[in-house]
């Protein structure tokens, strides 16, 4: 649950949009079940493009006990189809972290 800003009282679901795209999003729920807005796109992962075709991003989650109640830490994981990718550059196989930042204002 958020506790404080303009969602104080709702829920926040931070996921992949389409399950296996590069494509991170946000809904803000009533309870734990819903009903949920419609998604929100706030970031796309760099990752696929920047590696190769067989590169996906996937598994974002918040970790709202490492966060603030307006700097949500936001991770997703990286990947790669082909096992001598992830051998040939360290870089690709590990999370990656982003902060989601509520940007409205108290009514």
């Amino acid at each position: 649950p958020l506790t404080k800003g303009y969602f104080k009282g709702k829920y926040l679901a931070v996921f992949d949009y389409d399950t296996n795209t590069p494509v991170l999003a946000y809904a803000i729920g009533d309870s734990l079940t819903g009903p949920f807005s419609e998604p929100r796109v706030f970031y796309i992962t760099p990752e696929p493009a920047q590696f190769n075709k067989e590169t996906y991003t996937y598994n974002a989650k918040t970790h709202l006990h490492l966060s603030t109640e307006d700097k949500i830490l936001v991770s997703y994981n990286c990947n790669d189809m082909i096992m001598a990718h992830n051998k040939a550059d360290f870089n690709l196989y590990h999370p990656r972290f982003l902060t989601l930042k509520e940007t409205l204002e108290d009514d």
